[in-house]
């Protein structure tokens, strides 16, 4: 993810609502009222964030302010401005304290030597065997879980990776702004990793991911050796999904492999399939029916329900998408590459940084 992306809701709401009545009473918020601000900064440092990115990343534009407020206040003039510049002033110095707080605390012997053995592991390198004694020895085959977030609320996110850290002989680590974990692999975990770390971690269903705004990316590595490859596919797939915004939790690649080989084909040929949708660009009726259609599992019957048209509408509207990019969305050959095409765009445009 990028280090300017702007935030969302809920961070931006809480920032225009505590800034629009600053703006009016002249009366900061309290410190209670920006603890949720101030602890999504620390979580973020945290996990792997750096300091400034994280204060970037938790703060919006004046514009973005302006912007929200304009309905409201026609000319903000130079008082808006005036008020502008205190309210950032006392949120960031609440977040400031916080970080300078949040460094002073020593991590522990057993939190430095976790974090060496996982980063040893992760890297693919030796382990200090004289470590490994801190809790238990380490298990011989692992899943590799890596968490990809947008906007989460702090309190469920929390409360997944306390799950994460309950597991027994869990090793978790936390490097810009990542989160990955090694979990024990049981037998048979492996023919489904995803499900396997559902049941373990006994999250909520995928009805209420939209809210959560959170995924995980899981890949098993049957030894130490498989490790620093899993890791790898680990963030792929957390990436893929977060930019998919795909509706369950938790993935493997056995199920997301077409977003998979788009993700981790070359540059050059994300760009070409990306192309495949050009003859589209200006005509966003078909663009919404070729969607809907992908969603429907190819049902043209479903789509002309949901969009309110008779099904001979929607194979009209199939047959002109064919016409015009020379891949007919109604046969397997034509569909696969349409799908490809449209995850590479929207890889594209949520900035896929796997």
């Amino acid at each position: 993810m990028k280090s300017l992306e702007p935030i969302t809701s809920p961070a931006s709401d809480l920032h225009t609502e505590l800034f629009t009545r600053f703006l009016h009473t002249g009366v900061p918020p309290t410190e209670a009222e920006t603890r949720p601000l101030v602890d999504r900064v620390v979580w973020l440092v945290r996990h792997g964030t750096p300091p400034l990115e994280a204060l970037t990343r938790s703060q919006p534009s004046g514009e973005q302010l302006r912007t929200e407020i304009a309905p409201v206040e026609a000319d903000p003039g130079p008082a808006f401005t005036q008020r502008l510049t205190d309210y950032f002033g006392v949120i960031m110095s609440r977040m400031a304290v916080a970080l300078i707080d949040e460094k002073d605390e020593p991590d522990s012997v057993d939190e430095k030597r976790r974090r060496d053995i996982v980063a040893a592991l992760l890297g693919g390198h030796p382990v200090d065997r004289c470590a490994v004694g801190i809790d238990s020895t380490l298990a011989h085959a692992y899943l590799v879980v890596t968490l990809s977030v947008g906007e989460p609320a702090l309190g469920m996110l929390a409360d997944v990776w306390n799950r994460v850290n309950a597991i027994p002989g869990v090793l978790t680590y936390r490097t810009d702004g990542v989160c990955s974990a090694l979990i024990p692999m049981r037998s048979g975990d492996e023919l489904d990793p995803a499900t396997a770390i559902l049941a373990q971690l006994n999250l909520p269903g995928s009805d209420s991911v939209a809210q959560q705004e959170f995924w995980l990316g899981v890949a098993p590595a049957p030894n130490h050796a498989a490790i620093p490859a899993a890791y790898v596919e680990s963030r792929i797939i957390a990436e893929l999904a977060r930019c998919l915004r795909l509706p369950d939790l938790g993935y493997g690649r056995m199920n997301v492999m077409l977003g998979y080989t788009v993700a981790t084909s070359a540059p050059d040929t994300r760009r070409s399939l990306m192309s495949v949708l050009a003859p589209l660009d200006d005509q966003p009726v078909l663009v919404e029916t070729l969607t809907a259609f992908i969603d429907s599992q190819m049902n043209a019957t479903v789509v002309g329900r949901d969009m309110f048209v008779h099904r001979n509408t929607v194979i009209y509207r199939l047959n002109r998408i064919a016409d015009l990019t020379g891949l007919n969305p109604q046969h397997p050959a034509g569909i696969s590459v349409l799908m490809a095409a449209q995850i590479a765009r929207r890889l594209e445009a949520s900035s896929f940084s796997g």
